[in-house]
């Protein structure tokens, strides 16, 4: 927006565009869309990790190019805590080497930016231009949620804002304000403001604030909102930056807009943002605190400071750098950009350090322990690292599932005794959770504790949202060995809190829902006692259905824990529930079914509901892999999209699609879907057909705009499942207009309709058939006719179902 150019089109091109970008502007385009430039045209590339992409897109340019450079992070800080984005600041370093001299002129938002290209071998000219930063965004309100938590609670509060990764060296600020804790002031907090981007490295600073006694006092927040990030600025007393890298430090600019003083540790770009105003010469805890404490006791101090900010501040005005841009544009269109290489470079010499703070002292207090002295957790694993994780990981895990081979129900009752013991521990310490009225309690036991993103998660997560946004009081709920409590777990987790406060026990009271919506399938006993309370507090008690498969097939299922498991939780919540609703009719049709065979005893006659399942589908822009786009070429592509696992049919297909191939047909097999179980079969299958194997391509990693691009450009959706809960490949098929190829299971009949083309279940023959008469005509059925329901209106069926409005469907006596 800062560009003014008259009479010329603009553009933002990239491989990855964040969906907010999208609902807000109009000019966001894939790269895979940029056309071919013109000489005349001018390509502004914003320089940060490097991408492969762009580069090949680089060097055939043959327009003026200009290089935005924002800086590489070394590699060496990620080396401990993550490889890939080791590899990828690498990698980025290298292509910078490699194409700092294809562009005509380069811009650099710092000095130390333009001496870091230089002495990466650039021999174009250079200018430095700042970040643009629009001072307007910063005076709007402030989170009103955090603004009333954390305000006039008498707590002096520091604050450091970036994303959590090892160059910023939250470590230093951490033991920096430890020692000032506990030296100076323990009437004090520490925010830490920003995304954890390296998972390693945040827990080792977890673990840190802990073994130094403060982590109750340091607050790490996570990606928030922009208005919670104004929000701390309003609450911070003091911004304290300890970084070693920076290519400019935008939260110190941020940080003199709010008037807040500064200290920062003098290193890589910091001096020269800050413009000299609070700069530190050591890192070392003990003179860091005592600087802390000097500014804060000494008002003049302070008002200097913030005297030296304002007056750098004005440096990154809107307007200023606006100017600074337009000319530099101008000089690039007309080709007078002859700038001296080697002038306007910044060093720590030329910076002027405020001399207000005293000196270090001459002895340092240690404190224990040093950070060195923390080990750096394993990668892919959370929670405890010391003997308590060990202890669980390595004898109580293996020494469970040894028993439950053998006998399984008494090791499920050994462990939910231990269970039981602990949460009553809990329950002993939690509050009563206070209320006035109703409310509809939703179980989240199982979410809770574990998003394992599977289907029946992702229902809960888009019924919960919705059924809240039609009825507010709505809660959800955990077991708790038998007692039920809040679960501000799952409100974290989801956003809906900031932090996560106690939870407390749930009573039941008149008037109130309990709605079992989530796969706390191991709960089976707890859940069933809860059930009990709620009825004898005049309770109603509604839970969902999303399929019977492990009991209608366990032979495809691996464990017998598993299948026994979900057999006791569903006989339970059918002879205890007063109303189930199913995510289909077949699926109703089915407990039905299993109802009359198992020949259950109510007390009650139990009520039988179905619902539309929803499909808010977004359409997602974002990078498409190149060998995805080659391989969905001008010949025939068929689509499969779900878990690698017999039920799907896989196998079915594989065969008929190399039966196809064999008869000559020109056809290509695209395979979209995790790696499931029991799959061996279709591994032997992927093997032994060869023919069908060189015409197909399995993504088990496909992302969401990988797998909308897929739809729109395959031949058709081949559904051959031998049974499903639903079916949402039908509905992402229909939304995008894909035509369907569906075996012939109620299900399937119900979702789709006349939209889609049946086979025989499990006929690799008459599937062939469909395919060969699929390639033969182009009149197909339309998918379009399907019906598709939005999320809200699941939660609206619910809710009807919940409070009586909704008639049964069926009802078992």
């Amino acid at each position: 927006e800062a560009i003014d150019v008259p009479d010329c089109e603009k553009a933002i091109y990239a491989e990855y565009i964040d969906e907010r970008l999208l609902k807000k502007c109009d000019y966001f385009f894939l790269i895979s869309e940029l056309p071919k430039l013109k000489k005349d045209d001018v390509l502004i590339y914003h320089f940060s990790t490097g991408s492969s992409a762009c580069a090949k897109i680089i060097k055939q340019a043959e327009c003026k190019k200009v290089m935005v450079y924002h800086n590489i992070t070394p590699c060496e800080y990620f080396s401990e805590y993550d490889k890939e984005i080791y590899k990828s600041v690498k990698s980025g370093r290298q292509e910078l080497a490699d194409l700092v001299n294809e562009f005509d002129y380069c811009l650099a938002d710092s000095s130390y930016n333009k001496e870091d290209l230089i002495q990466t071998g650039c021999r174009k000219p250079i200018e430095v231009l700042p970040i643009i930063i629009p001072f307007g965004d910063y005076q709007r309100e402030p989170d009103s949620g955090v603004m009333a938590r954390f305000k006039n609670d008498g707590l002096t509060n520091f604050l450091f804002v970036g994303r959590i990764v090892p160059n910023k060296k939250h470590e230093n600020i951490i033991r920096a304000f430890a020692y000032y804790y506990k030296h100076y002031n323990s009437d004090s907090r520490l925010f830490l403001v920003g995304n954890v981007v390296t998972d390693r490295y945040f827990r080792r600073l977890a673990v840190y604030a802990a073994k130094l006694g403060i982590a109750d006092a340091v607050k790490f927040t996570g990606s928030i909102s922009f208005q919670k990030i104004l929000a701390y600025y309003q609450l911070a007393d003091v911004f304290l930056c300890m970084s070693e890298h920076e290519g400019f430090c935008v939260p110190l600019v941020e940080s003199m807009i709010f008037h807040k003083p500064i200290l920062a540790y003098a290193a890589a770009a910091v001096p020269e943002t800050l413009g000299g105003a609070g700069l530190l010469r050591s890192n070392e805890p003990s003179y860091v605190a005592k600087c802390m404490d000097y500014l804060l006791q000494h008002q003049e101090v302070r008002d200097q400071l913030l005297k030296c900010q304002g007056e750098g501040l004005k440096r990154f005005s809107l307007e200023t750098v606006k100017e600074q841009f337009q000319a530099c544009l101008r000089r690039l269109l007309t080709g007078d950009y002859n700038v001296p290489i080697d002038g306007n470079t910044c060093s720590m010499e030329t910076i002027k350090e405020s001399e207000v703070f005293p000196d270090a002292p001459a002895k340092v207090e240690a404190m224990s322990p040093d950070w060195s002295e923390i080990p750096v957790p394993p990668a892919g694993e959370s929670g405890s690292v010391g003997w308590k994780g060990k202890l669980k990981k390595y004898m109580l895990k293996p020494a469970y599932h040894m028993l439950a081979a053998k006998v399984p129900r008494t090791a499920r009752w050994m462990k939910n005794e231990m269970y039981s013991c602990w949460h009553a521990i809990n329950a002993s310490r939690m509050g009563v959770w206070q209320r006035e009225q109703p409310y509809i309690l939703v179980d989240a036991t199982r979410i809770s504790r574990i998003d394992d993103h599977t289907g029946i998660q992702r229902v809960f997560h888009n019924v919960y949202a919705n059924m809240h946004s039609l009825y507010k009081n709505v809660m959800p709920v955990q077991d708790c060995g038998g007692k039920l409590a809040t679960s501000n777990l799952y409100l974290h987790a989801i956003g809906a809190l900031d932090e996560c406060p106690p939870e407390q026990k749930v009573s039941f009271r008149s008037g109130d829902n309990l709605v079992l919506l989530d796969s706390s399938w191991d709960h089976y006993s707890t859940i069933g006692k809860i059930m009990n309370k709620a009825h004898a507090n005049g309770v109603k008690v509604s839970a969902i259905i999303y399929d019977l498969f492990p009991i209608k097939y366990p032979e495809l299922f691996g464990s017998h824990e598993f299948v026994d498991i979900f057999i006791r939780w569903h006989d339970t919540i059918i002879s205890e529930a007063d109303c189930i609703f199913c995510i289909s009719r077949t699926t109703a049709d089915s407990v039905a079914d299993y109802y009359q065979e198992k020949n259950f005893s109510r007390a009650r006659p139990l009520n039988l509901h179905y619902f539309p399942m929803g499909a808010d589908i977004q359409e997602k822009k974002g990078s498409v892999r190149r060998s995805l786009q080659d391989f969905v070429g001008d010949v025939p592509i068929f689509l499969m999209v779900g878990t690698i696992e017999p039920r799907k049919g896989y196998g079915v297909a594989f065969e008929a699609f190399d039966a196809l191939i064999r008869e000559g047909k020109e056809a290509r097999l695209l395979i979209i879907g995790k790696d499931g179980w029991g799959s061996e079969g279709f591994s032997c299958l992927l093997r032994k057909c060869r023919l069908a194997a060189d015409h197909t391509m399995w993504l088990t990693d496909a992302t969401d705009p990988e797998l909308q691009w897929a739809y729109q450009h395959v031949s058709a959706l081949i559904a051959a499942s031998q049974d499903e809960g639903f079916g949402l490949p039908l509905i992402e098929a229909a939304y995008f207009g894909t035509p369907i190829i569906a075996s012939d299971i109620s299900i399937f009949r119900e979702v789709a309709g006349t939209g889609a083309d049946y086979f025989k279940v499990l006929d690799a023959v008459s599937l062939k058939e469909k395919l060969i008469a699929f390639l033969n005509t182009e009149e197909h059925p339309d998918s379009k006719s399907i019906r598709l329901y939005s999320w809200k209106e699941s939660a609206q069926a619910i809710l009807d179902i919940i409070e009586g409005k909704s008639k049964p469907y069926k009802v078992l006596c």
